[in-house]
C-alpha cells in the first residue's frame, strides 16, 4: 500500500506483508527506478502530472511466494502553483513587485484573477495602466509617470479694453479680443492663438492645446485697431489652469 503527502513534497510508503525481517523496495515513477534498498519510503518534490508511481518489493521471507510483488499504482495529479497578486482596491491591476507563488491567498487584496501589473495607486479603483487621464487635477490617473498629458491648457485672463472702461473694474460692453502665445526668444514668434469674448468685467477664457504646457511665452492681446499689449515677461505655463491680470501688471 502506497500513501502520499501533498503541497510541494510527496513521500510514499510501502506497507508490507510478510515481507521478511529486511525486504527490498524499489520504488518506480513511470517506467524507471529512483530509489531502490532496503528503505520503505521515498520522498520526492520532482513529480509532474500524470507521472504514475509504484512500488516493487522483493520479500526475503523463504514461506512466501511469489518473493516479488508489485504495489498499487497511484495516478498522480500535480497542478501548477498558483500566483497570487496584491489588488487592493479591486480594479484588475497590481502592484509591481506584489506578487507571491503559493498554495493558498496571502492575505486581504490578494486575488489570482488580474488584468497587468504596474498600478501606482492601488488604494483607488480609478487609478490604474491604461485609465483615463482627468484633466487639472495634477493626479497620474494611468500611471505613466505624466501628469494631466494630453490636457488643454485653458488661460484665465483678466484684461480692460481701451475706450470700453468705465469705473470699478466695469466695461461699457463685451467684446472679442484675440490672444496669442509669443516665443521669449527673439524674433519672438507667435507659437498659437485663439479667440473668445471677453466680459464686461474683463475676465476671457481662452483655450490652447496641450503642447504649450511646461513651456514660457509672452501674452499678447489684440483688439481691433487698438494698440496691441504684451506682458512685460514670460509666463511659464507649468498647470493645465492659468491665470493672468493685465490690470495688475
Amino acid at each position: 500500500m502506497l500513501s502520499s503527502e501533498t503541497i510541494t513534497k510527496f513521500t510514499f510508503t510501502a506497507v508490507p506483508t510478510n515481507g521478511g525481517a529486511s525486504p527490498n523496495y524499489k520504488f518506480k515513477i513511470n517506467n524507471d527506478t529512483v530509489q531502490n534498498g532496503t528503505g520503505n519510503s521515498f520522498t520526492t518534490s520532482l513529480l509532474s502530472n500524470n507521472d504514475s508511481v509504484r512500488c516493487i518489493m522483493t520479500g526475503n521471507n523463504a514461506c512466501t511466494t511469489p518473493v516479488t510483488v508489485s504495489s498499487n499504482i497511484i495516478k498522480m495529479t500535480v497542478s501548477p502553483m498558483p500566483t497570487w497578486y496584491l489588488d487592493y482596491d479591486a480594479d484588475g491591476y497590481y502592484k509591481n513587485g506584489s506578487s507571491i507563488a503559493q498554495c493558498n491567498s496571502p492575505g486581504s487584496g490578494y486575488t489570482k484573477s488580474i488584468i497587468a501589473g504596474g498600478d501606482c495607486n492601488d488604494s483607488n479603483a480609478v487609478i490604474h495602466p491604461g485609465a483615463i487621464e482627468i484633466c487639472g487635477n495634477s493626479i497620474d490617473e494611468n500611471c505613466n509617470s505624466q501628469v494631466d498629458e494630453g490636457c488643454p491648457v485653458i488661460l484665465t485672463l483678466k484684461v480692460f479694453i481701451e475706450g470700453f472702461y468705465l469705473s470699478n473694474g466695469t466695461m461699457s460692453m463685451s467684446d472679442t479680443v484675440q490672444v496669442e502665445l509669443h516665443n521669449t526668444i527673439s524674433p519672438f514668434n507667435l507659437v498659437e492663438s485663439n479667440t473668445t469674448a471677453i466680459s464686461q468685467n474683463g475676465i476671457g477664457i481662452f483655450h490652447f492645446s496641450p503642447a504649450v504646457f511646461n513651456a514660457g511665452f509672452y501674452i499678447v492681446v489684440r483688439h481691433r485697431n487698438t494698440i496691441e499689449t504684451w506682458t512685460k515677461d514670460p509666463l511659464i505655463f507649468n498647470n493645465h489652469n492659468m491665470n493672468f491680470d493685465f490690470s495688475t501688471h
